[in-house]
């Protein structure tokens, strides 16, 4: 994991993202590795600003628990969305490449990472909440240039595939509430 490469890139694709998808286009990396060395490290952080402001209101197992169900939540979201965007990109006349959707839903979620680490740190912060529809125009700015969607198509794959990601975190979150809730019945 490479510290300054994460943060080169996090704010090369907030502050000039049209120039960071066409280098991001010629790297050749392996989702995986993505996963790892970029979301991650984003996630990790997430996940202990919610411990931090967990701890004194539900206790430290709870808090423990909700940290590790963000952290799941959040990485099985992104595998779950790059692979079923991929299939359906033939919809939309745009090839599949799984490496390029990987691409473009990990580094689009950039805003949203930062973002949740402030917001899960204190509430109060919630407003900032609407920054994350960043992500929104950094997967705009993306789409053609990593998957070739033709400009025609790219305003519907583009709701499809917003509506499907929300769809997936919504659909992950209700089952693993249920289940935490039945854990938490017994702490």
């Amino acid at each position: 994991m490479n510290i300054n490469f994460i943060l080169n890139r996090a704010k090369n694709i907030i502050i000039s993202p049209v120039k960071e998808w066409q280098i991001i286009k010629e790297e050749n990396i392996e989702n995986d590795r993505l996963i790892t060395n970029y979301a991650i490290p984003f996630v990790i952080l997430s996940s202990i600003s919610i411990l931090i402001s967990n701890i004194n209101t539900v206790g430290f197992s709870k808090a423990i628990l909700n940290a590790s169900v963000s952290f799941v939540l959040i990485i099985v979201s992104l595998y779950l969305s790059a692979m079923i965007l991929n299939e359906i990109a033939p919809f939309f006349n745009t090839k599949k490449n799984i490496n390029a959707v990987y691409k473009l839903v990990v580094y689009s979620s950039t805003p949203s990472f930062i973002i949740s680490i402030i917001v899960n740190l204190d509430y109060k912060f919630m407003l900032f909440s609407l920054l994350s529809l960043y992500s929104v125009y950094l997967y705009w700015t993306g789409i053609q240039p990593l998957l070739e969607t033709p400009e025609k198509n790219k305003v519907h794959y583009i709701v499809v595939s917003i509506l499907l990601m929300f769809s997936i975190k919504m659909i992950l979150a209700s089952i693993v509430l249920a289940l935490v809730y039945k854990i938490q019945i017994q702490l």
